[in-house]
């Protein structure tokens, strides 16, 4: 099989489409996954703006971290 210029062009044009189909399917998937991170984010954010934080305080008499709540003890302070 001799090599001539006809195939040499044929076969950069092969390797040519083969290289940007694979870069199409690269970049679907990356936008994909921007996509799902950019809605995963959002979803995080709002999970965290619903949450109310509490704030914990030491117990004076058990020592356990309470939410100003009686932690169940007849002395306890709160």
């Amino acid at each position: 099989m001799i090599l001539s210029l006809p195939k040499l062009i044929g076969l950069c044009f092969i390797l040519w489409v083969v290289w940007r189909v694979f870069r199409a399917i690269d970049a679907r998937k990356s936008n994909i996954a921007k996509t799902k991170d950019r809605t995963d984010s959002n979803k995080s954010k709002q999970h965290k703006a619903n949450r109310d934080s509490i704030d914990l305080e030491e117990c004076t008499i058990c020592k356990a971290w309470v939410a100003r709540e009686n932690c169940g003890r007849n002395d306890c302070p709160y």
